[in-house]
């Protein structure tokens, strides 16, 4: 059993057979599963927000407000939204450096910045 069957039985296929006993189920976490349901579509967004203050219940109550409150959806792909790194403007030379050295980016600008400042 994973969450992915949990959100499936919650979303996709209704059937309520997954889970017989959810508050004994470890795998049923209500802040994944809203975290998850969030990212299947606008709609789902807004009607997990409003869940958002139920967490709190205990499980197999949470696990019937979902079932019931989210409508049945075609089965597709979620998307797991990350955050998106921004990509540092790092001089050609740093990075020439870092592989020579073996040492990280950071560092190089580091040890870069510790000998300019010795310069002055």
């Amino acid at each position: 059993m994973t969450i992915f069957n949990i959100i499936g039985d919650i979303l996709f296929f209704k059937k309520r057979d997954t889970l017989t006993n959810v508050d004994s189920e470890p795998v049923f976490i209500p802040y994944m599963v809203s975290r998850w349901i969030s990212m299947y579509s606008n709609e789902c967004a807004i009607k997990c927000n409003l869940l958002n203050k139920y967490l709190s219940l205990e499980k197999s109550s949470l696990f019937a407000l979902f079932f019931n409150v989210l409508s049945k959806v075609p089965l597709k792909k979620i998307n797991y939204f990350k955050k998106k790194k921004e990509e540092e403007d790092v001089d050609e030379s740093i990075l020439l450096y870092s592989k020579a050295l073996e040492l990280s980016k950071r560092e190089v600008l580091l040890y870069n910045q510790v000998l300019t400042s010795l310069k002055n």
